[in-house]
């Protein structure tokens, strides 16, 4: 009897914060929770109580784990939200751990299973690192699709360089005609350039908004080649170009190895029940 007291007063007392929560900040960040784009979290409604947890303990939200994260946020969101998505995300998190482990200890005290509190807090736990997750695997899948662009970008802008077109010119006849992850950016980088950005600036917002290390490379040698100026650049871009290809072919290869290793043990599961099928027969016939 005496955990299910401890239960009740655990979740009498998560009960009461969260309510505090509720008087104190839903109406102060409502316009917040209406700016989420509908459907993106779930039970993104009542995100008021992670956004007032974050303010109630002083929660620091530029501090180095949030700059880590602003910096994945920012291969996904616009630069300029970057703080509120991050705050949001955050949120989201307190929001789970304490409306779920409070769910969970009253559970467990009103239906007398205990393992109903532990099971509020793994799916609180669970939920806050899915946040997490899911932003490290749209991160992910956008850095895939941006490196099966960027060799034939590459190829082609480093051709149209050496047959003398200027750089910009370059990078807008390159993304024009083409669709994908890496030609949006670099539209993007002519727009910013043609809206008045320099283009040392804007190819450092396309070096971060990209966030793979061949193309921030890449941007590198852009960046100096318009501070320094050189004659080389094309060479340069070439010579990136037939790395980034050697790249992929070694990549295929290491690929096509492992999926080889892979079958291995489906085709010895395979021989070792025709062995079976063969010998049991031939060891029965003796045995008789």
């Amino acid at each position: 009897m005496a955990i299910y007291i401890i239960f009740t007063g655990i979740g009498s007392f998560l009960v009461l914060f969260w309510l505090f929560l509720y008087i104190k900040y839903e109406k102060k960040y409502r316009s917040y929770i209406q700016a989420i784009q509908k459907g993106e979290y779930i039970l993104q409604s009542t995100f008021f109580v992670g956004l007032g947890m974050i303010e109630f303990f002083h929660i620091n939200l530029f501090g180095t784990r949030a700059k880590k994260r602003k910096k994945l946020l920012r291969e996904i969101r616009d630069e300029q939200y970057l703080d509120f998505y991050y705050a949001v995300n955050l949120a989201g998190q307190f929001t789970y751990l304490l409306t779920f482990s409070m769910l969970g200890f009253l559970t467990a005290a009103l239906l007398r299973q205990p393992m109903m509190a532990l099971g509020g807090i793994l799916l609180a736990a669970a939920l806050a690192f899915y946040l997490d997750y899911d932003i490290d695997n749209l991160v992910q899948k956008r850095r895939e699709q941006i490196m099966v662009d960027f060799p034939h970008m590459l190829s082609k802008l480093a051709l149209l360089i050496n047959a003398g077109m200027p750089l910009r010119e370059g990078l807008e006849k390159v993304s024009s005609n083409s669709t994908g992850v890496l030609y949006e950016e670099m539209k993007m980088t002519v727009l910013h350039i043609q809206n008045g950005l320099s283009e040392y600036d804007a190819l450092r917002i396309l070096s971060d908004r990209c966030g793979v290390l061949s193309v921030k490379k890449f941007t590198t040698i852009l960046m100096q080649n318009l501070q320094k100026g050189s004659s080389e650049l094309a060479k340069s871009l070439m010579d990136i170009s037939e790395e980034i290809w050697n790249e992929r072919v070694n990549e295929v290869k290491r690929l096509g190895e492992t999926a080889s290793t892979k079958l291995l043990i489906p085709i010895m599961m395979m021989l070792g029940g025709i062995l079976l099928m063969v010998i049991v027969p031939i060891f029965s016939s003796m045995s008789m």
